[in-house]
């Protein structure tokens, strides 16, 4: 029953994901909907499409699915055609193949967006192909008179269908005469592995000549008077721009002429290396414009700028990704020694040696908890429910959650809460000498125990409804991550700390709803009877299914 929780949390979140996707969809005014699906008489349930995304199903008269549609907005607000995005929407039939792709709205201009109207091609060439085909199309002929339009529109529907990388506005790819005109001994080139838009360059004897950096598709939304254009910035070995090309672009021609022939554009261009670039402030570096052709050419400077900004992004976030890589190694690593620690004390005689119990505390509560932050939580299971599991980032917590789960079916003992919690450790660290000489009065300690159980139902509440609740605020786990923890987790964890100094692992006993799940699948004695926590526990299950249920009607 625990893992069908696990499971419905999984399908409502899934659920509610499509929900919110397709909420403006039913928006559409239905007119349109009839000019693909003739048929079309109303809106059915939402469908999640092959990549999770939503969409709105079209039912005919007898209830029968025609197919479904979405819309590429917001997916697409960030492909500019020649003055703004536009947002279409998508019909699919019952096959996930695209039936019909219609304007919704464009901010860009209309004249543009007319002209790809009456061409009578474009719209009608993603007819028939499937979701993944068009998604990962690679060749797309634009609109004559309104390419810059038409290859947004192209953009915002790949990137709607979930490509990483959509065509860019310049298909053109790289040619050697291209890569001659800035490194004349070229020989052979490549393409780098992790930048799509840098090249290396190689002589006949295949030694390096330096590199070419072309501005699309990082620049393809900076806009000179026009439209964008295609620079080629050529970098040489020390990392010097020693050249460029102005390639391919949707901006006037004559412009483009002045900027080509202005003899002080390059040098200028030349002066900064490829770093500077991409911390340069234009106007505080008073950086000027060719005469007559001021757009063009500022736009050509800040597409040499977005670039350089991209490529250096790029190279930091690679190496910080190794970064994390390494010391998230370290951190599973010493984990993973804390784990095997804790089942050797736990589970062994060497338990009941005070100087022994007392050091692994220590190091639990410091180590675990106030360095790494390995604390079990209900948070943590309900993202893990809702998202998956997250093995490569956090290998060592999820080994520690699989100790949690299956030590106490296999060894009858809840190893977790008694060997491996840092803040169970940290109770447990704290002086006897002011604890209450009196047992807690019996109708107070039935009040007590009903706190974990409500909290467990309160957090199956708020996660199969999608309440505006955070569930860590119910929780002192969070606090351990001080640098982040908000008030109410660093509240709840004071208050826990203050009454185990009268009760002995007071938080544990009674307020620790994690506790509580653990406990629930600990195996013991009565185990092959039905209790009052089976009951409870399908309770949710039901309850998580008639929401699923009710949702998808």
């Amino acid at each position: 029953m625990l893992a069908a929780i696990f499971v419905v949390m999984h399908w409502t979140h899934s659920q509610m994901l499509s929900a919110s996707r397709v909420q403006s969809v039913n928006e559409i005014d239905f007119n349109a909907i009839t000019k693909v699906f003739p048929k079309a008489v109303k809106w059915g349930d939402t469908k999640a499409g092959p990549t999770g995304y939503g969409g709105l199903q079209v039912l005919d008269a007898q209830g029968d699915p025609l197919g479904y549609v979405i819309q590429t907005s917001p997916d697409s607000d960030r492909f500019l055609g020649f003055s703004g995005p536009t947002n279409l929407f998508i019909a699919f039939d019952n096959d996930n193949r695209i039936v019909g792709i219609e304007l919704l709205s464009s901010r860009d201009t209309r004249d543009h967006v007319e002209l790809i109207h009456r061409d009578g091609k474009f719209f009608p060439s993603w007819i028939g192909l499937s979701w993944s085909e068009a998604a990962n199309r690679k060749h797309i002929d634009g609109v004559s008179g309104a390419t810059l339009t038409s290859m947004a529109m192209a953009q915002g529907i790949q990137r709607r269908l979930g490509a990483t990388n959509v065509a860019p506005k310049f298909s053109k790819p790289l040619e050697l005469a291209d890569v001659a005109k800035l490194f004349p001994k070229a020989a052979t080139f490549n393409q780098d592995k992790s930048t799509e838009f840098l090249w290396h360059v190689f002589d006949d004897k295949q030694q390096p000549l330096g590199s070419i950096l072309r501005t699309s598709p990082a620049a393809d939304e900076v806009i000179g008077y026009q439209g964008p254009t295609d620079t080629r910035i050529a970098i040489a070995l020390d990392g010097s721009i020693s050249g460029i090309a102005i390639a391919d672009s949707f901006d006037n021609e004559p412009y483009l002429g002045y900027v080509r022939g202005d003899y002080g554009f390059e040098p200028l261009i030349k002066q900064y290396t490829l770093s500077q670039w991409s911390q340069l402030d234009l106007e505080k570096e008073q950086i000027e414009g060719v005469s007559g052709a001021t757009m063009t050419s500022m736009a050509v400077a800040r597409g040499i700028i977005e670039t350089a900004r991209e490529l250096e992004s790029q190279r930091n976030e690679k190496q910080a990704q190794q970064e994390r890589w390494r010391a998230g190694i370290y951190r599973s690593i010493g984990t993973l020694v804390v784990i095997a620690l804790g089942l050797t004390v736990g589970l062994s005689s060497l338990r009941g040696r005070p100087a022994i119990r007392v050091g692994f505390q220590v190091v639990l509560f410091v180590y675990l908890g106030l360095i790494n932050g390995d604390l079990l939580s209900l948070a943590m299971f309900q993202g893990w429910a809702q998202s998956g599991i997250p093995w490569q980032n956090a290998f060592g917590l999820v080994v520690l959650a699989i100790a949690a789960i299956v030590l106490p079916i296999a060894a009858r003992t809840n190893i977790y809460c008694s060997h491996l919690c840092p803040h169970g450790a940290l109770q447990q660290l704290l002086p006897r000498r002011w604890k209450m000489k009196q047992p807690i009065p019996k109708q107070l300690a039935k009040c007590l125990v009903w706190i974990r159980p409500l909290l467990l139902a309160w957090v199956v509440l708020v996660t199969f409804l999608h309440l505006p609740f955070s569930i860590v605020d119910i929780e002192p786990f969070d606090a351990y991550a001080w640098r982040a923890a908000a008030w109410p987790t660093v509240a709840v964890a004071i208050i826990g700390i203050v009454a185990s100094f009268k009760v002995p692992m007071a938080y544990c006993r009674y307020g620790c709803a994690t506790g509580a799940l653990l406990d629930y699948v600990r195996r013991h004695s009565r185990s092959d009877r039905l209790t009052r926590s089976d009951l409870f526990a399908f309770c949710c299950l039901m309850f998580g299914v008639a929401i699923y249920l009710f949702n998808n009607r």
